[in-house]
């Protein structure tokens, strides 16, 4: 037991050991303060630590982390657990592999180290490196700054590139320009940018560029983002952006843009904070014309794939649940189907990524999930099924697909769980595939086995699980286990790679991650049956696994540690105070746990759609329960 908290207490995230020895906290101001909220008296003796940057809170959180150093020091096994970790985080990895005519950019990170380098790969197969932090950033710089190379959009010319850095572990960051040719810097740079919203799309001449700034500029780290809009970038123009489009209505909004490979339509998909369902606004610049909304409908979500002549190819769950694609010609004013809705859900409705689809040289890549396990096909325009491309089980596409429209190779990288970054080349006619780069972990995963199982929840509807362990284990109920969810933003719950659970594995730990409802591996329908007013759906479900473990034998009550993190923090601290007899330990990673005021702060504001308002009385019931 003592052995698995020292494993817990070398991790991120809020640590709540609730069958060990009591320890002696540092105490905690209890204020007199509470709300009235739709009759209901709500205590909240604790708002004083919303107050992040406060002399009082600084101290509080001071003392709680001298205290927690202290405990770690006492531990001898917590430098060989390190150690451990160490090993499975010191090794090359390649990430974001883009293509611009014949070269193929990828981001590589040496050794475990913090800094990663843009790379390219010409045309004679050989890496020659574009930027790297050490070298090209001059003397002084706060490498912590460097550090944080969010990504990078090369012009089509591939004269120009746009990169963006981040300062430490803020979600705010800034875009600069570099000349290719020359190895540059120029004077254009943006701020005010942020994770949450927006990509960047260079226009047809690699002239300038679109993309998507808030209201605020960044300078405050911990500022909510608010008030999106896209805008226009000419290089050159310093300071003198064009805005480009803002919805209007009241709303959470937030933006993607696309532009067609033709360079003849621009593309904004929008969308109402978390919401799903999105909207299309689309506007000709050959000639320029002013925005035009399509689909006029708020029900159904769509992602641009492409454009070949008069067509426009896009995925749609609209009369869909599981996902279709169709294509819409200005002349024809209406939908025609391409690839229709089949019996697995189309991996492309999440809104915190692992989306890979896309049309590159006249073929549709689509992935699909077949109980959660990802699937890639391949269509070629009129919506005739080529091939598929097998994928493990432990992993998924990260990062989607990249291609040059004129090229006959697709990259895209697999994440996987014990396979950090394996960058593929996919020959898009033959569905002839070769690995380009891979990452070299020293982890020896043929000693374990992954396992997908679906086990029967509250309501008895079957959920799909991974569960991964040492091979030839006794189903004696002696293993402590590790179990994380998320069952969110319609994302596919897949493995990836953690170098802390590899460690885990090798000193006898079972790791299980259950595709709870929320997510999205069987659809919007899916989607639909675990957020919300449904929300008690998704703890079922993750309790119904842990239950399910320990009547398998893999492991026992007070022995499964339960983590969660993000949007899913509430979700492991409802499966706690639920049912606080199953675990031992409770890892909470970036929580957001006060559900009657989660959406006053940061990006959690955007998540009202997913989760419900506090403004609303039914909605407040669910949430305050």
């Amino acid at each position: 037991m003592m052995k698995r908290l020292i494993l817990l207490a070398i991790l991120p995230g809020i640590i709540c050991p609730l069958d060990a020895q009591p320890w002696d906290y540092p105490g905690t101001i209890r204020n007199e303060n509470s709300d009235l909220i739709f009759g209901e008296k709500v205590e909240d003796p604790y708002r004083w630590l919303e107050s992040f940057n406060s002399d009082k809170v600084k101290l509080w959180a001071k003392m709680q982390e001298n205290f927690l150093e202290d405990k770690l020091h006492a531990m001898p096994e917590r430098e060989v657990i390190k150690k451990r970790i160490d090993r499975f985080t010191t090794f090359d990895l390649f990430q974001n592999p883009q293509m611009v005519g014949k070269k193929v950019y990828y981001l590589e990170t040496k050794g475990g180290g913090s800094l990663a380098k843009l790379m390219v790969r010409m045309s004679d197969d050989v890496d020659r490196t574009v930027l790297d932090p050490k070298v090209d950033f001059p003397p002084g710089t706060n490498l912590q700054l460097a550090a944080g190379l969010q990504g990078y959009w090369v012009s089509e010319d591939g004269s120009k590139m746009i990169y963006t850095i981040a300062n430490g572990q803020t979600r705010w960051y800034s875009a600069r320009v570099r000349d290719l040719k020359t190895g540059k810097d120029l004077p254009d740079e943006i701020k005010a940018l942020h994770r949450i919203g927006g990509n960047m799309v260079w226009d047809a001449g690699s002239s300038g560029f679109y993309y998507v700034r808030f209201r605020n500029d960044g300078t405050d780290s911990s500022a909510t983002p608010d008030g999106a809009a896209v805008y226009y970038h000419k290089i050159g123009n310093v300071g003198q952006d064009e805005h480009i489009f803002t919805i209007t209505e009241t709303g959470r909004w937030l933006y993607n843009i696309k532009i067609s490979g033709d360079g003849r339509y621009l593309m904004v998909e929008a969308r109402n904070g978390s919401e799903v369902n999105n909207r299309i606004f689309i506007k000709p610049l050959i000639p320029k014309r002013t925005f035009v909304e399509l689909f006029t409908t708020d029900h159904a979500n769509f992602s641009f794939l492409g454009k070949k002549e008069d067509d426009l190819y896009f995925f749609t769950n609209l009369d869909a649940p599981n996902g279709r694609v169709i294509k819409w010609n200005f002349k024809r004013e209406k939908i025609v189907e391409v690839v229709p809705e089949g019996q697995h859900a189309i991996a492309a409705g999440s809104q915190v990524g692992g989306n890979a689809i896309g049309m590159f040289r006249d073929h549709l890549l689509l992935t699909y999930t077949v109980d959660g396990i990802p699937k890639i096909k391949c269509f070629d325009l009129p919506g005739t099924f080529k091939y598929d491309v097998e994928l493990p089980i432990d992993g998924a596409v990260w990062g989607g697909f990249s291609g040059d429209s004129g090229s006959e190779f697709v990259y895209y990288r697999f994440l996987g769980f014990t396979q950090p970054s394996t960058l593929y080349k996919l020959h898009i006619s033959t569905g002839e595939l070769a690995v380009f780069k891979k990452a070299e972990t020293g982890f020896n995963d043929e000693n374990y086995i992954t396992r997908h199982i679906f086990y029967k929840s509250k309501d008895g509807t079957e959920i799909p699980m991974f569960v991964t362990h040492r091979k030839g284990i006794n189903m004696d109920g002696s293993h402590p286990a590790f179990m994380y969810a998320y069952g969110a933003f319609g994302w596919v719950s897949f493995l990836w790679y953690q170098p802390h659970l590899l460690a885990w594995l090798e000193m006898g730990g079972i790791y299980a991650q259950p595709s709870i409802r929320g997510g999205g591996e069987y659809g919007e329908t899916w989607h639909q049956a675990g957020v919300g007013r449904n929300r008690q759906n998704a703890v079922d479900d993750y309790i119904a696994a842990t239950e399910w473990l320990i009547d398998q034998g893999y492991t026992s009550k007070k022995n499964v540690v339960a983590n969660g993190g993000s949007i899913s923090s509430a979700l492991a601290g409802n499966v706690l105070t639920q049912r606080p007899d199953l675990y031992g330990a409770v890892i909470i990673d970036r929580p957001a746990l006060d559900m009657v005021r989660y959406d006053q702060f940061t990006t959690a504001r955007y998540w009202v759609d997913e989760l419900g308002s506090p403004n609303d009385s039914l909605d407040f019931s669910v949430l305050y329960n």
